[in-house]
């Protein structure tokens, strides 16, 4: 009976352009250990023969050179600005031989019984570190700008992937919820599939103290500053959000660049429905500079802080599983069973009471401190206004100065 048949591209094909990079650059390293540094879709067409000849025998031992050249294999890493020369960490080859080991499933060459051989007695160098209460708190203290204070803040709350955070549109977010019981209920945002890493849409929360700050510095709360436009100087008010739209749109024309659209395909700043409006990249880059300019600048072994960004993912998991239990943490963060342990699924009416319940585990700033940096943030915005009031008051003397001026000036010409 012949074998049922999974092309290359069948099976990276994935909703999640994450994993559909992640499962071609397994598949591609797979090729190269075997026909050497040729184009991909030469390396792809040459895979979809293999599979449809291989047998269990040959599949074996090619993957037993695949692993001996993982673990030889040189590659190049940019390590603060500098291009460095290493080797795969073993979570690294770990990740490539499962990809190729699931793929051989898809084509009915089950390979579970040799599992033993593909391991590592070395453990995985899995000594970066989740981010704590204390340490969270320290980045908070350092950022500066309203954006930087919510993305942050949101990525400790959710458990989110900064590539997720950076996708949830506006329509995606109910401020305003009700539990079973009729009390309030957490703010609710839906995570789209086409965004997630899996590809399956899933539901996250807001704590209470993030959903303050994201009101206040970012969605509710407006802003007024004088802007000088066509029509002369005028007094403008906006959110935080909005705020940030006017200054890309003057940086970049009126045009930002969507992170969910083709290369080059560009929309008018009043198109923009996400929550964060910008790039990865540009998360990455605002959080990363902060983590290390607050003194958290030790690494692992392969040269990654062991502080960065996906640490605060690692903070939901472990404040937020050990008071709520796996179950309803692993649930949230979109973790399949059997990816970390064996634990229940959770349904959408489960999750909001329990994470309502135990949200205080997630929390950074206790009441007082919450309100001692409203004041600040308070007292900022109050300078700002004062700023722009002599800003405007200097300027009026200006006018005034120049009225007189050109009086005098006229009054000149007339003696003349």
């Amino acid at each position: 009976m012949e074998r049922l048949f999974t092309s290359v591209q069948q099976f990276y094909e994935t909703d999640s352009v994450k994993t559909r990079k992640a499962y071609r650059k397994s598949l591609i390293e797979f090729g190269r250990s075997k026909y050497g540094d040729i184009p991909d879709d030469e390396i792809f067409k040459k895979l979809d023969q293999y599979i449809r000849k291989g047998n269990r025998q040959t599949v074996l031992d090619d993957l037993r050179a695949f692993k001996k050249y993982l673990d030889h294999k040189e590659i190049v890493k940019r390590v603060d600005g500098k291009e460095e020369v290493t080797r795969y960490a073993i979570k690294s080859k770990m990740l490539h031989i499962a990809v190729v080991q699931s793929w051989l499933s898809k084509n009915e060459i089950e390979l579970r019984a040799y599992n033993r051989e593909f391991t590592y007695k070395e453990k995985p160098d899995f000594n970066d570190q989740a981010f704590t209460p204390e340490t969270a708190k320290e980045v908070f203290n350092m950022l500066t700008t309203p954006v930087s204070k919510c993305l942050f803040i949101f990525l400790l709350s959710t458990g989110c992937r900064i590539n997720e955070a950076t996708h949830v549109r506006l329509s995606e977010i109910a401020w305003d919820t009700k539990l079973s019981d009729g009390s309030k209920g957490p703010v609710r945002i839906h995570l789209d599939g086409s965004y997630t890493k899996n590809g399956k849409s899933r539901i996250v929360f807001l704590t209470t103290e993030a959903e303050n700050f994201l009101r206040d510095l970012w969605i509710d709360r407006k802003y007024s500053r004088m802007i000088v436009g066509p029509d002369g100087k005028q007094e403008v008010s906006d959110n935080g959000r909005g705020w940030y739209l006017k200054a890309a749109r003057n940086k970049n024309r009126g045009l930002v660049g969507y992170s969910g659209k083709p290369a080059g395909n560009r929309l008018s700043i009043m198109a923009e429905d996400r929550l964060f409006p910008f790039s990865n990249s540009v998360a990455s880059a605002m959080l990363t500079t902060v983590i290390r300019r607050a003194g958290f600048t030790e690494r692992t072994k392969t040269g990654i802080n062991k502080l960065h960004i996906h640490s605060t993912r690692k903070f939901f998991r472990t404040q937020f599983g050990q008071a709520a239990g796996p179950d309803a943490a692993e649930t949230i963060m979109g973790h399949s069973p059997g990816l970390t342990a064996n634990y229940r699924l959770l349904e959408e009416g489960q999750l909001a009471p329990i994470f309502k319940k135990y949200e205080a585990s997630l929390t950074i700033h206790r009441d007082k401190d919450a309100e001692l940096v409203k004041e600040r943030v308070e007292q900022q915005s109050e300078r700002i206004a004062a700023q722009d009031r002599v800003i405007e008051k200097l300027q009026k003397q200006m006018d005034e100065m120049n009225i007189l001026i050109k009086a005098a000036e006229v009054a000149e010409k007339t003696k003349d």
